[in-house]
């Protein structure tokens, strides 16, 4: 809407609400652990105010905005679907089973009756007489779609003023300064199939069965039945939701002199508060109050620009920006889980009773309790929140920036550019005294409560050699071959087994930091690029365009992995990070084809063809990095041939692992895309 001529209003919506139905699951499983319908997706409106003012040497952006996001890419809102006989109603109250030791396909834990038909009775699968299995299976699941039942919702309202000033003093100078402000809200309602997922323990064969809910307060030590429902527990569905308030401000000049020259300067300060749950209790049993993460980041950025030829054909830079983390609604929500607390016991499926009609014949919630010969039956944790050490401060990246650009002939630019990246402070979950109690702090810092883990260390250095010929003469070309480093000890807001920043399994025990600096995930030596496209005029109504590109990286590191007593598999490192080599190399072709016609008037209809993987390569991108399977400590400092005299921790040799270095995940196949647009 033109207001007037200087000021104009716009409102925009979009989103793209998504419902999925089918095999949506780890197909490691009966169909009633992978058949569900999921609903994903967000919709996002915004009302935004462009003006300028004072005879046009000042602009101003206004912008109001709601966002809402339903279900994560981890946890889309899930719902089971009817499966034969069986409605959905009833998988949904059906608890999964995950067995984790090797068994037949055939073997009857794996059986139920959401066990496709045609792997009942599946003769090539029979184990021979002489014992051997030609269809071994480790990692299986039966019963319902287990924690896939919770539910994740994100609010936000958010609004922004942003002015821009031109004027001049001994140079040109653009002023921008302004402020913004928005408030979040995330809900997560945690949920079970059946309320209830069992795990068999790889180590002893046992079954451990989790199920949400409350301690009894006239029967200590037990969980709180529903009386309305057999085999549930009160407060199975624990819910919280967390908030997120930030404000900031800030102020930019970019100050031109003499046409060769720009600085540019600026600061942020933002301040962030989060909130739990309202529910949630502190150690003493008591009601939290305020914020229980409160952060105040001042970020200064600072940059240098000179055209050595005058006329904007080169230019030699360099900037230094400092970066904070808007720290995730995840995290909260990850660790204050509200009211309800998770409870464990061992069942004994040698004596189970199920109901009529039950889906699962070992049901686990009706299966008796195994006593342990010491500690109680059952175990409650997750009652009280993981405290934030009062002066956690905020994680950032420095980052500096630096390099040269020429234009040697025209539309034809050579650069070199160098990139020097560096993590200055994390927030994660530690542990002090082995996975009994955790808080969050800054680990490796000097007076703070992490002091006693290593000091984070994530160091990226790269230098790119770049060409490119603009869009002239009816083609266009773009090359660049970078070279890169990657190291440390920490890999970043997520890692192999968690995708929950800030709250990763990396900083948890200190004695799982030994061996982990290295080569990192990512750290690619060598990375090539090319890309080209070229355009032809059929006729004065119909073109064509071609183009392809090239892309070629160097295989990222291989680890020697074991298992530890208290974090199970993948999480201990033999030997140092990276010391098993690294994948193969990882290029592909992509072609593209397009034709447009132009209609009349504003309108022309395009046809276009894309080609992916051209040569059908099918590099390993995943390797099984798990040595062994066995609890081990790490060799600190060791190498390949000190893996022959590695042991567990009980001083018996290692049984390896026979898929050790064998692919788990490939290059994407050849595809193709067809397309068609209309454009006006």
């Amino acid at each position: 809407w033109f207001v007037s001529e200087d000021h104009t209003v716009s409102l925009a919506g979009y989103g793209n609400p998504t419902t999925s139905r089918g095999a949506l699951g780890n197909l490691s499983a009966n169909e009633g652990g992978f058949l569900w319908q999921e609903q994903t997706g967000s919709t996002h409106a915004s009302l935004r105010h462009s003006g300028r003012l004072l005879d046009k040497t000042m602009l101003v952006e206004t912008t109001l905005g709601y966002y809402h996001q339903r279900g994560t890419p981890q946890f889309p809102s899930v719902q089971p679907v009817a499966i034969g006989d069986l409605s959905a109603d009833l998988l949904r109250d059906t608890p999964r089973i995950n067995w984790t030791r090797t068994r037949n396909l055939l073997d009857p834990a794996y059986q139920d009756p959401t066990t496709p038909e045609y792997q009942r009775n599946l003769s090539a699968c029979q184990v021979h007489a002489n014992g051997f299995d030609p269809c071994p299976v480790t990692g299986y699941s039966i019963g319902g779609v287990g924690l896939r039942l919770t539910e994740n919702s994100l609010e936000r309202v958010s609004a922004a003023l942003k002015l821009t000033n031109f004027f001049e003093l001994s140079g040109h100078h653009q002023l921008k300064y302004g402020a913004d402000v928005s408030l979040d809200s995330y809900l997560r309602r945690l949920a079970e199939s059946g309320g209830a997922r069992a795990t068999e323990q790889f180590e002893d064969g046992s079954l451990v069965v989790t199920q949400f809910g409350y301690e009894d307060p006239g029967h200590p030590g037990l969980p709180a039945s529903d009386p309305t429902r057999a085999g549930h527990l009160l407060g199975e569905r624990p819910e919280n939701r967390s908030r997120n308030r930030s404000f900031a401000f800030f102020i930019q000049d970019t100050w031109t002199l003499f046409n060769r020259i720009v600085v540019d300067a600026g600061v942020r300060a933002e301040k962030q508060l989060m909130y739990m749950d309202r529910n949630m209790l502190d150690e003493q049993g008591n009601r939290i109050s305020g914020a229980q993460l409160e952060l105040f980041n001042l970020m200064p950025r600072v940059g240098l620009l000179y055209d050595f030829t005058g006329r904007g054909l080169s230019k030699v830079y360099g900037s230094f920006g400092r970066f904070y983390e808007l720290v995730p609604l995840n995290m909260v929500s990850q660790l204050f889980t509200g009211v309800g607390s998770e409870v464990d016991h061992v069942a004994d499926l040698g004596r189970c009773a199920p109901p009529t009609g039950a889906v699962l014949r070992q049901d686990p919630r009706f299966c008796a309790v195994t006593v342990p010969q010491t500690g109680p039956p059952f175990y409650f944790w997750g009652r009280q929140s993981t405290p934030i050490a009062p002066n956690t401060q905020g994680q950032y990246v420095d980052e500096f920036l630096a390099g040269t650009q020429y234009q040697v002939v025209r539309n034809v630019v050579v650069g070199a550019d160098y990139v020097h990246r560096t993590i200055g402070r994390v927030i994660e979950d530690v542990s002090p005294d082995n996975g009994q109690t955790y808080f969050i702090t800054n680990p490796g810092e000097p007076g703070k409560p992490g002091f006693f883990f290593p000091r984070p260390r994530r160091l990226y250095d790269a230098i790119t050699l770049s060409l490119r010929k603009s869009f002239s003469q009816n083609y266009l070309v773009s090359a660049s071959w970078t070279w890169s480093s990657l190291r440390g000890n920490y890999p970043g807001l997520f890692n192999r087994d968690s995708l929950d920043p800030n709250v990763t399994t990396d900083y948890d025990l200190a004695s799982l930091m030994r061996n982990r600096d290295g080569p990192l995930p990512g750290d690619v030596h060598n990375s090539f690029k090319l890309d080209a496209g070229y355009v032809v005029e059929l006729s004065p109504r119909t073109t064509l365009q071609l183009g392809g590109s090239l892309r070629a990286d160097q295989g990222q590191p291989i680890n020697y992995l074991g298992a530890d007593p208290l974090y199970g598999q993948s999480e201990v490192f033999i030997l140092p990070r990276g010391s098993g080599g690294r994948l193969p190399w990882l290029w592909q072709i992509n072609v593209r084809a397009a034709t447009t016609y132009r209609l009349g008037g504003p309108y022309a209809a395009t046809l276009s063809l894309d080609v992916f993987n051209l040569t059908n390569n099918r590099a390993a991108t995943e390797v099984d990095e798990n040595y062994t399977f066995d609890l081990v400590n790490p060799i600190v400092g060791g190498s390949i041939r000190d893996l022959r005299n590695l042991k567990t921790v009980a001083g018996v040799p290692v049984v390896v692992n026979s898929s050790y270095g064998r692919p788990t995940a490939y290059q994407l196949p050849l595809s193709g895309r067809l397309g068609v647009r209309l454009s006006f």
